[in-house]
């Protein structure tokens, strides 16, 4: 489906009836603060590498609306129209990309695993008609503030839909983490947003604290896991850091804008004649970390001194 002209406009975008010679196409599964913060920093990007009206260039974007359904058609629907470049963020929209169209570069944005999802087969050398950047990074700094504001805590609950690859590979990747530092995991697994509230008070009595990994589901309904989290006293500590306003205590993640800024780059380099498949994938170097005052006030947690010197951005 289209997004409505409002949207694109919000995007910095060319309508459709401004037309323009080459097409550089956009898409998205989900509505969230990090998606809008990476598509900011595409639009920097691009608009500093010389994609631009001016130059003839015009951005489309299409966004799944959370349908995996969706996502196959926009896939279709990019495989037909022939963009210079798609531009795919979120594995539901890469991986229909990936599958579908093998003719056209595709540059997918901040998936948190590329080999997990089958989208390419090596990081150094994607190999065939796509690369891109990825927002995956060690769960060490999280788990070591996990210890650090809650020292007692030893289950860590975990809701995510199991059903999609990138999620399962992440939460695997975190258990291996946790396990090595004495932590225990416990899972609810959901299907659908409605599903997040029941699947997180399924949890309580069984974990010390939640762990939310960066899966759009849950996303789409944080403030369900948010709200059994002050009921229960339960603490979150999240992969995103857009979670934290949204009722997380703390989080680590990347800069979102960041990783847009470093996908248009890639995205310039293809539209200069490199082949996506000799790029290699774009991984993060470092991570900033989040915190919420106001909910640590709720939950009585207690940030030391030497742990808020550490923090980029504190929600009071």
């Amino acid at each position: 489906m289209l997004l409505a002209a409002s949207m694109l406009l919000q995007f910095g975008l060319a309508t459709s009836t401004q037309a323009a010679e080459k097409v550089v196409a956009v898409a998205t599964f989900v509505e969230h603060p990090s998606v809008q913060l990476l598509l900011k920093g595409l639009r920097e990007g691009l608009d500093k590498g010389g994609i631009t009206s001016e130059n003839d260039y015009r951005i489309e974007l299409q966004s799944a609306q959370g349908s995996t359904v969706t996502a196959v058609q926009i896939a279709k629907k990019f495989a037909g129209d022939r963009p210079e470049v798609i531009v795919a963020t979120g594995t539901p929209v890469a991986q229909p990309m990936a599958q579908t169209i093998k003719d056209l570069p595709i540059v997918f944005a901040g998936l948190a695993d590329p080999l997990g999802a089958k989208v390419v087969h090596d990081l150094q050398h994607p190999g065939g008609n796509i690369t891109g950047t990825s927002d995956r990074a060690p769960f060490g700094q999280l788990l070591a503030t996990i210890k650090q504001l809650v020292p007692a805590a030893k289950n860590i609950g975990i809701v995510y839909n199991a059903g999609e690859a990138n999620s399962r590979a992440s939460v695997d990747r975190f258990k291996t983490e946790a396990a090595s530092l004495g932590f225990a995991t416990v899972e609810a697994s959901i299907a659908k947003a409605s599903d997040v509230l029941p699947a997180a008070q399924s949890l309580v009595g069984k974990a010390d604290v939640f762990y939310a990994p960066n899966d759009g589901t849950l996303t789409s309904n944080f403030e369900a896991l948010t709200r059994v989290s002050l009921e229960s006293k339960i603490p979150i500590f999240a992969s995103d850091l857009g979670s934290v306003p949204r009722g997380a205590l703390a989080a680590t993640g990347v800069d979102y804008e960041q990783i847009g800024v470093r996908t248009a780059a890639i995205v310039v380099r293809v539209l200069k004649g490199e082949k996506p498949g000799e790029i290699a994938v774009d991984l993060p170097s470092s991570l900033d970390l989040g915190f919420n005052a106001k909910i640590a006030s709720q939950l009585g947690v207690s940030a030391p001194a030497s742990f808020r010197e550490t923090v980029k951005t504190t929600v009071k």
